[in-house]
Order: structure tokens, then C-alpha cells, then sequence
């Protein structure tokens, strides 16, 4: 969360807890920020567990929102019976048993008495992505393709929990969640019995297809990061996905692990009858989309400024503002609906595509 953004946009909305199990280290990245901006987090206390700062802190103090990451787990109820709105990062799970437990709570979060939860698919909100559901709404044609494309920059990947499948869920669960969400909110419903898959197994060969030769060391060991991992757990490094949607439009997804440095590179691709759409770096600072219409030359818009740049941040925005006001949060999707482009991506890493 950008503390220094929120504080900015919405007057009298701070950070007042941090829940980290490595209390040392949050710390002290803490303190490296207010050293930067000290009004941003004025009374931010760390905790080791959602438990913890639901003990010490008094209930008046309790945040209105949390903000959780993928790893959540137990702590989204906790927070929930506590009667804290929770917004939760991608993914939301990491395996098919998972998805499980959350779908039989639904109705239970979904309850009238519950506080809200809401997912963070906020792509689907972006300046970008309107501009292309304008151009398809004025073309009036039935998309037929949707191809996505997500090359990872890996070589400073550091974390061991990043390369093992079982814990992060494989690339296309970690990584391509958010772009498969944009082809079910263009395309509708994937048939999940069409989804075909094939990747490139991990290596550690030289001489072999899906060697990577940026791997990051180990600071311990001193040997590649992945090393530490199981094999039968180690991430692809090409996965490419085929499946058709429900209306009839096919999608496909090619995804892998071979960039260097830290960009990424991310295209959606739309076709439909005399329209051509390739939306790149949606996830960026500086987000691009070409166009071709019927009988026109190509265009290319560009996108820039906090309320394109940044989607996440802006519709977080928007939620706070809608939970101070005691409305119905519609700044992120909402779990079923998450729940579904979930099931979508677990399907596709479940048929190979770890």
C-alpha cells in the first residue's frame, strides 16, 4: 500500500498495523519509511500475528479494513469475526483444496452480518481495460480470440517460496491470475473440460531446453535459489494453454520464466470482426494499447497519471471511501466472483501448467 498516496487522497485514512511474522525485519523497513515520510505512519505498530494485534491493541482502535496478501489463510476469518472488512491480494489460494475450503465459507462471508470482502482483480477496473470494453461495446461484435502473454523477469527472484509450486501454485496461479480474469470479463465463462495444456519442465542441465542461466544465489548457500526446492516441485518455465469459452470465443495463454532483471513483459490481445486489440504493460506504470477498427489506420493510445498508472491503488481508494460512507464496496471484485477466475487458473496449472 502506498501509505504516502492514501494520506493524500483521502484525508484522516493511515496505516495502523502491521502484521508480520518476521517482526524484526518489518520493523526496520518501517523505520526506513518514516525516516522518508514520518507523518505517513504516525502510530503504525507491528505484530507478529492477527491475534496479537487483536489482544493489545483496544477494540476502538481495531482498522476498518485489512488489507491481506496471498498468504492469508486462517487470518481472513479471524479478521471477519472481528468484524473487519478485508480486502484480499491474488491469489487467493495456491491449490484446488484450498479454493475448496474457501468456496464452502462463502455463504458464511457472505452473510448479512459479515463485514465485506473484497479480491484485488483490479486490472478489470484500469483505464486500459475500459477504453477496450468502449471499443468493443461500440463495435457491436462478438469477440472470437483472446490471447495473453506474461514473460517473468526472474533473476532477482530470491524467494525460495516463488520457485516452489506447492507454495506459491506455479507461475500461471502466481503470476497470470489478473490477465486471466480480463479474458472472463471480455469473453464470459471458460468450459473448464476444454482447457488443453503443455510446459517446459524445470532443469538444472545446461544443455537443456528450460536451463536458466540468471538464477539467483542462495545467500546461504551460495547456489541457485531453486536448488533448495524439491524437483518434482520446481516451477516451468514455458506453459501454453488453449480453452473455449462458454459464448463460443477460444482463449490461449503462453507464459513463462526467461526474462532477466526485474520487467516483465504482459500483452492482452482482443479479435473480433474488423477489430484488432493489444493492451501491453497493463500492469505497468505506462500502459499501452494498440487498435486497429474497421477500415482505419492503427492507433495507439497511451496511458499514464496516477488513475491509470496505478488501478489497485485507485480502487482501494475507492473502497475506503465507500466503507466511510456505509455503501456497498464495488472498487474490487467480489469473492464468488474471484472464486470463479480462480478455478480457471488452477485448472490451467493442474493440467500442466506449473
Amino acid at each position: 500500500i502506498n501509505a504516502e498516496y492514501m494520506g493524500e487522497a483521502i484525508p484522516d485514512t493511515h496505516i495502523v498495523a502491521v502484521v508480520d511474522p518476521y517482526v524484526q525485519t518489518a520493523t526496520k523497513r518501517l523505520d526506513e519509511r518514516r525516516q522518508r515520510r514520518r507523518y505517513c505512519y504516525p502510530n503504525v505498530k507491528v505484530f507478529a500475528t492477527v491475534f496479537e494485534m487483536l489482544e493489545k491493541m483496544p477494540s476502538e482502535d481495531w482498522p476498518h479494513l485489512a488489507v491481506l496478501d496471498s498468504a492469508h489463510g486462517a487470518d481472513a476469518g479471524v479478521c471477519a469475526m472481528a468484524g473487519i472488512h478485508l480486502l484480499l491480494d491474488t491469489p487467493i489460494c495456491r491449490s484446488p483444496n484450498d479454493i475448496s475450503k474457501i468456496t464452502e465459507a462463502l455463504p458464511y462471508l457472505q452473510s448479512p452480518n459479515m463485514p465485506s470482502v473484497s479480491v484485488g482483480l483490479a486490472l478489470r477496473h484500469s483505464g486500459p481495460v475500459a477504453r477496450m470494453l468502449d471499443l468493443l461495446r461500440d463495435h457491436d461484435q462478438q469477440v472470437t480470440t483472446v490471447c495473453v502473454r506474461y514473460n517473468h523477469a526472474y533473476s532477482k527472484s530470491l524467494r525460495t517460496a516463488f520457485w516452489d509450486t506447492r507454495v506459491s501454485g506455479g507461475l500461471v496461479v502466481d503470476k497470470v491470475t489478473s490477465l486471466l480474469d480480463l479474458c472472463r470479463l471480455i469473453c464470459g465463462e471458460v468450459d473448464i473440460d476444454t482447457i488443453k495444456t503443455v510446459g517446459v519442465p524445470a532443469t538444472t542441465a545446461v544443455d537443456k531446453v528450460g536451463f536458466l542461466s540468471g538464477m539467483a544465489l542462495d545467500p546461504g548457500s551460495r547456489r541457485a535459489v531453486e536448488l533448495v526446492v524439491p524437483r518434482d516441485r520446481r516451477m516451468s518455465r514455458s506453459v501454453a494453454a488453449i480453452w473455449r469459452h462458454s459464448g463460443g470465443a477460444i482463449g490461449s495463454l503462453t507464459c513463462g520464466v526467461q526474462l532477466h532483471d526485474s520487467d516483465h513483459m504482459e500483452e492482452l490481445e482482443v479479435w473480433a470482426d474488423g477489430l484488432w486489440m493489444l493492451l501491453s504493460g497493463s500492469s505497468s506504470g505506462t500502459p499501452t494499447l494498440k487498435v486497429r477498427r474497421p477500415h482505419a489506420e492503427p492507433e495507439t493510445h497511451e496511458f499514464g497519471g496516477e488513475a491509470q498508472a496505478d488501478p489497485w491503488q485507485m480502487q482501494l481508494q475507492r473502497l475506503l471511501c465507500e466503507l466511510r460512507e456505509d455503501r456497498v464496496p464495488s472498487g474490487f471484485a467480489g469473492l464468488g466472483d474471484a472464486i470463479r477466475t480462480h478455478e480457471l487458473a488452477l485448472a490451467i496449472a493442474e493440467a500442466g501448467g506449473k
